[in-house]
Parts: C-alpha cells; structure tokens; sequence
C-alpha cells in the first residue's frame, strides 16, 4: 500500500467528520430559526453549514485527488505495514493523533473567525464577545498550533521519546 493510499483514507475519514459537524450545526440552526419568531436571520448565518457539506462530499467523493495534492503522487512511497518498526509505529500514531487535533480545531476555527468577522463589522445589532468567546478562540488556536507541532515535529518528539525509553 502506498502512502498517498493511506492519506486518502484520512481524507475520507475527515470528510465524515466534517460532515457530521456540519449536520449537527445545521440541526442548530434550524432549532435557532424556529425560535426567531418571524425575524429575519442574514444568509451568511446558513453559509457555514453549506459549505462544509459542499467540501465533505467533494473530499469524500475524490479523496485521491485530494491526497495527491497533499503529496505529489512522483513522491509516493510504498509502505509496509507489517513489518513496521518501533518508531515508524510510533511516529505513525503521532501523526494521526496530530490529525484528529487539526481537524477538531479547524473546524471549531471556522466558528471563531465567523465569530469575529461579525463582531468587527458595524452592524446595527450591538454584538458582544464575552469572555468565553474569546478563551474560545484562545484554546482553539493553542490546539491548532499543538496540532500543528504534532505533525511537523513528529521526528523530535520521537527522538525525545527513544531517548526516554532507553534511559528505562
């Protein structure tokens, strides 16, 4: 199996999870409508969840496509699973474990930049952030960026880990 195999299956698996996340904030919007009474909500409210529907099918229906322009397909190596060694087990688990915290955390960042997009326009409604709101996005960034090293710093944290075990 090649590796850009293996990331197009990633691909996939993250188009499911975006999917939900966006079928679960388009059944929030949709309690949030029947609750406005007659009021008007602004279409870019209904944005979020249609394009995050639009970019899972398209990721789930060419995963491949999207994986070769991750790693051009030239470059692809064939992998052996079975007969892994210690690190690139290691090394493997972290760099999916990295994935999940990116996905998580781009998904939550589609909110938080909403979020302030809204808040930085002059509108006629006075929006508040709270403080919440903005630990919020304080967190989502620190696990962005957490994610971010999890991926790219994948051999030092493997280093640092060998080192520790053969101190044991």
């Amino acid at each position: 199996m090649k590796d850009i195999h293996i990331l197009a299956i990633i691909v996939r698996v993250f188009a499911i999870f975006l999917a939900v996340n966006a079928l679960i904030s388009g059944s929030d919007l949709m309690v949030s409508l029947s609750n406005q009474n007659g009021q008007s909500i602004p279409f870019s409210y209904y944005m979020y969840p249609i394009l995050s529907l639009f970019v899972s099918l398209v990721m789930f229906i060419f995963p491949m496509t999207v994986a070769k322009g991750i790693i051009p397909y030239k470059k692809s190596q064939t992998l052996d699973l079975a007969s892994g060694s210690y690190e690139h087990q290691l090394s493997t688990a972290i760099i999916v474990l990295g994935l999940y915290f990116l996905f998580d955390a781009l998904v939550d960042m589609f909110y938080w930049i909403y979020l302030w997009i809204v808040y930085f326009q002059s509108s006629s409604v006075e929006f508040v952030v709270t403080l919440d709101q903005k630990a919020g996005t304080a967190a989502t960034v620190a696990e962005l960026l957490m994610a971010l090293f999890l991926i790219f710093g994948t051999r030092r944290i493997v280093k640092l880990l060998n080192l520790k075990k053969d101190e044991c």
